[in-house]
């Protein structure tokens, strides 16, 4: 049996300019920056405040949603079918 799930694709625009006009050094450096950033930002969005997550059933250490980085693509894909899944994997891109 298939299973499903929600996609989003993000494409970094303006990367190959950004690689003829820059020296690699820069480029490798604002390139990790970037990639640092998106890791970073895959969690709660208050992972240590009192205040009740914004879903239920969140663990404070659970990314958002699972994230694989190639060039300059981002592709996240949500943890399962479920509607929780695809909402976080909706916000995160959002945020992103």
């Amino acid at each position: 049996m298939a299973e499903y799930r929600a996609v989003a694709f993000l494409d970094i625009l303006g990367f190959k300019d950004l690689i003829s006009k820059n020296s690699a050094d820069k480029v490798a450096k604002k390139y990790i920056r970037v990639i640092d950033s998106i890791k970073a930002f895959n969690k709660d969005l208050l992972p240590d405040s009192q205040e009740p997550s914004l879903f239920s059933s969140q663990a404070k250490d659970k990314k958002w949603c699972i994230t694989k980085i190639f060039s300059d693509s981002v592709i996240l894909t949500a943890h399962d079918d479920k509607e929780e899944s695809c909402l976080r994997l909706l916000i995160y891109v959002w945020r992103l």
